[in-house]
């Protein structure tokens, strides 16, 4: 059992592509969870995440602002030099509404409306972020 307190988590302006995105783990392997990750974002500027997969499924809820996600094929169809997000399903998700992501989906979204703020759960401490070809995505707050 474990009590965080947001005040007390740590706060990460991003930088680089991330630029304008700050980022805040409130429950993770930092904070001793090892079934669960928990990270709320805050986002001043449209910013957009390029395309990506989890094994595991991703849930977004967005508090205030807009996502627009795109969601492409499963990871294990997509083949080199193909767009993973080609014939992608396009969801605009506002304020108080929530987004699942199912596993493996290769998926990016833009940040349309701001400010913006959303939580974002997954079901892995550890959870790698995944290009489309596998290799990582490398998240600054997961350096």
């Amino acid at each position: 059992m474990s009590l965080t307190k947001h005040a007390d988590a740590p706060v990460m302006n991003v930088k680089g592509p991330f630029e304008g995105l700050t980022h805040q783990t409130i429950a993770g392997a930092a904070l001793g969870q090892t079934d669960a990750a928990l990270w709320q974002h805050h986002m001043t500027v449209p910013l957009s995440v390029p395309p990506h997969y989890h094994e595991k499924e991703e849930t977004v809820v967005v508090l205030s602002g807009t996502l627009r996600f795109f969601v492409g094929i499963p990871a294990g169809e997509w083949r080199e030099a193909t767009d993973p997000l080609a014939n992608a399903t396009i969801v605009d998700c506002g304020p108080d509404a929530t987004f699942v992501v199912p596993a493996r989906a290769i998926h990016a979204y833009d940040i349309v409306g701001v400010p913006a703020r959303v939580l974002i759960f997954l079901p892995d401490p550890h959870a790698a972020t995944l290009l489309p070809n596998g290799d990582p995505l490398p998240l600054p707050w997961q350096t």
